[in-house]
């Protein structure tokens, strides 16, 4: 009895001190960093508390404040939720757009990439940017913007004289950047918000603004017809170069993300970068950072604030 005694308490003393040692898990396991919150985990150092070494030091001595990492940013939302009151028609969109690009259009766009040469594909790609240039210009001066109006017509010109048709990018050596925008960015810039998430057939994730200035751009083109371009066969023939060209340089797969909820992601990621290009919101700012980070819409160039205003 004293030896079966003696081993119940050892048994007993080493389940109370593995106990003691180690931390159990967390009931139904880790819950994931929200998105947006910046927390990575041990990998940075800081996956038990939550705040890193250096921002706790900083914390400590009164220089800064710090943003716990399990807190969402200011400004951001930790959530995938977004205004689809069109989720099943869009869901619907999304799996056709999927299967059209598994069956046509991902395949000629690989073979596009394999038979023609990069330096011809870079070509293809500034002609369509130069024709670009004509909305750019009427939109940059919609928005209240025309130095970059005027930046951008001069790109249009040079690159259609000096570039043969804007196949060259000369204008870019001359300091004239692109500055690409449209009508959906002029809307926004006019504070009319995106409204509910469209997934349009073929072109993919878009808003009611954005898809409605998407139509208002592409009917410019149509009334300026460059070239005569935009009319009869020549019409066909630059649309569907052009689509797959835009194919060809975007490497998204569809199904390949890795994620059980793509739909969810595709939606949260366009929304957002279209909020931080009209400047609706601002780009999260990591705890360490001394100085809010701009939106992309105005991070291109300073040199526009003063003569655009």
């Amino acid at each position: 009895m004293t030896a079966w005694l003696r081993t119940g308490l050892a048994v007993a003393l080493l389940v109370i001190g593995s106990g003691c040692g180690t931390p159990g898990p967390m009931q139904g396991g880790a819950a994931p960093a929200p998105i947006g919150s910046g927390e990575t985990g041990d990998a940075t150092g800081g996956g038990s508390g939550g705040v890193s070494d250096n921002a706790a030091d900083a914390a400590g001595s009164g220089d800064a404040p710090v943003t716990r990492a399990d807190e969402p940013a200011p400004g951001v939302e930790a959530t995938l939720d977004t205004w689809d009151p069109w989720d099943r028609f869009n869901r619907g969109v999304y799996r056709f757009n999927a299967r059209f690009d598994e069956a046509i259009h991902l395949p000629v766009a690989v073979g596009y990439r394999r038979v023609v040469p990069r330096e011809v594909r870079t070509g293809v790609g500034n002609f369509f940017s130069n024709l670009a240039e004509i909305g750019n210009t009427a939109n940059h001066l919609l928005q209240a913007h025309p130095g970059r109006g005027v930046r951008t017509a001069g790109r249009f010109l040079v690159n259609s004289t000096l570039g043969i048709a804007g196949l060259f990018d000369v204008a870019d050596h001359f300091g004239l950047s692109p500055r690409p925008t449209g009508f959906g960015d002029t809307l926004g810039r006019w504070g009319v918000g995106p409204g509910p998430y469209l997934v349009v057939p073929v072109l993919g994730p878009s808003t009611l603004r954005d898809g409605l200035g998407s139509a208002v751009d592409l009917g410019l083109n149509r009334a300026v017809n460059v070239a005569d371009l935009y009319s009869g066969n020549s019409a066909l023939v630059l649309g569907t170069t052009f689509a797959i060209d835009t194919r060809a340089r975007i490497p998204f797969r569809y199904y390949e993300s890795g994620s059980p909820f793509e739909y969810d992601l595709v939606r949260f990621l366009y929304t957002r970068k279209r909020a931080i290009e009209t400047g609706a919101m601002r780009a999260p700012a990591r705890a360490d950072d001394s100085e809010p980070v701009r939106p992309a819409s105005r991070a291109a160039g300073d040199e526009d604030d003063e003569d655009d205003s």
